[in-house]
């Protein structure tokens, strides 16, 4: 596995890794469906190639697991104008493909339904800035909402190689970006998104789209390092009433989805385990308090972590 993108590691995976594509030293078109512009140039993956209205995806051609994965890539763009590029997570197919321009070879009509995807923007069609990232579901336009990445030093114009990191622990996805020439320039933000049910299943394909309209950029992957892992993960607990502000103490009941799930619970702000207190009956909150809870169950990997947290004034 890639080192981590900064010395403060957001995550340890503690498991070992499943089969999934392995493009480290670079790309090859073995294990690859290439669609619309996308090719090889040596041993890159290249989405886009400076011309006008593009539309181009490759997807690795064996489904992975969708509920526990890393995916490492790194990526430049090249006189970049417009308009940008996704990785995505699909059940349509390795033959997925949607439209060009701002819908970056994800959305249009029709879009790439069943899927997840994270963007790379490079250009503001709808309001979403020139240097935006976002999560979009089912083939939807990839504008808005998204998060722009200036304030945090990255820029997707640069031309630098810049590495980015999905880690998916269902339900949540984190998403890491650096600028290898320069690692103080450093972007990190977190999803709650469930992806096998978006999908339609445990497993799906995993690949990238891009897309040029009226103006272009050269887009390529340098290299991607996408590591799948067994083991289904048990779902995320869930908190009644819900986190916020309340005029009296409150009666906080925690339950899970999980078959036989077992639930254990901190007030304290610290991180549960299998050894804090189970969850057996609902837990007084008479002053403000932060509420996190975990869930373990025979044949599945431990859920994330929920946290609720509570006012009471």
């Amino acid at each position: 596995m890639p080192p981590s993108l900064v010395s403060s590691a957001l995550y340890t995976i503690p498991v070992g890794a499943g089969q999934g594509p392995d493009y480290l030293n670079g790309f090859t078109a073995q294990g690859l469906t290439f669609n619309g512009s996308a090719t090889l140039n040596g041993t890159r993956l290249r989405l886009t190639d400076g011309n006008d209205d593009e539309a181009a995806s490759a997807f690795f051609n064996t489904p992975v697991n969708a509920q526990f994965f890393t995916s490492d890539f790194t990526f430049q763009l090249t006189n970049a104008q417009a308009d940008g590029f996704t990785i995505c997570i699909q059940n349509q197919g390795p033959a997925a493909l949607g439209s060009e321009g701002g819908d970056l070879g994800y959305g249009g009509s029709p879009g790439i339904g069943n899927s997840v995807a994270i963007k790379f923007d490079i250009y503001s069609n709808e309001g979403e800035g020139a240097n935006s990232t976002g999560i979009y579901t089912d083939g939807a336009d990839p504008y808005v909402p998204a998060i722009d990445l200036t304030p945090s030093g990255i820029d997707l114009h640069s031309g630098d190689v810049l590495r980015a990191r999905l880690i998916y622990y269902n339900p949540v996805l984190t998403l890491e970006i650096v600028d290898t020439a320069n690692s103080t320039e450093y972007f990190a933000t977190q999803f709650t998104i469930d992806i096998p049910t978006t999908t339609g299943g445990n497993t799906a394909y995993v690949g990238f789209t891009g897309g040029t309209g009226g103006l272009s950029a050269i887009q390529e992957i340098v290299t991607w390092d996408h590591l799948s892992y067994a083991g289904n993960v048990a779902a995320l607990p869930s908190f009644n009433p819900a986190a916020g502000a309340y005029t009296g103490a409150q009666q906080v009941s925690i339950a899970d989805a999980t078959p036989s799930a077992t639930i254990y619970y901190t007030t304290d702000g610290t991180t549960p385990t299998a050894s804090s207190t189970q969850y057996t009956v609902p837990i007084a909150i008479s002053a403000s308090t932060t509420l996190k809870a975990l869930a373990v169950a025979t044949g599945y990997l431990h859920s994330s972590v929920a946290t609720a947290s509570y006012t009471i004034q």
